[in-house]
């Protein structure tokens, strides 16, 4: 009797972690959408909350760097690159992050946008084993 409780249990905690992480999921999507589309700042700024949801039970910061890159594009690049230089703290490897710190710096910071940018290129050129 104890085993099948036991496992059943576990079953419910998979599925709530599987329901949870679907969720995340489809908001990451939905705000991608929502970016792409994007054509003023109060989108942007939608979209921004959108990753900010997408984020929140996920350890992957995928979510955080396409909010810090959405934040740079309305206009408030101080917050988008301090999201975007955490994500590159944190995961220094990251090429994508170090685009995305590149190309929101460069309005406002532009040795920081080419530090970033030559960071980018480097990873990107790596052999993914290295």
């Amino acid at each position: 009797m104890i085993v099948r409780v036991s496992v059943l249990v576990v079953a419910a905690v998979a599925i709530a972690w599987l329901a949870i992480w679907l969720h995340d999921a489809r908001v990451f999507a939905h705000a991608q959408r929502v970016a792409a589309a994007a054509r003023t700042p109060a989108m942007l700024e939608r979209a921004a909350g959108l990753f900010a949801d997408a984020s929140a039970h996920t350890p992957d910061t995928l979510p955080e760097s396409g909010r810090g890159y959405v934040l740079g594009a309305a206009g408030r690049y101080g917050q988008g690159i301090a999201l975007l230089r955490d994500v590159t703290r944190r995961e220094p490897r990251n090429a994508a992050a170090w685009e995305l710190l590149s190309i929101t710096a460069a309005r406002v910071d532009p040795q920081l946008a080419a530090r970033a940018r030559a960071r980018a290129l480097r990873l990107a050129s790596l052999p993914s084993g290295r």
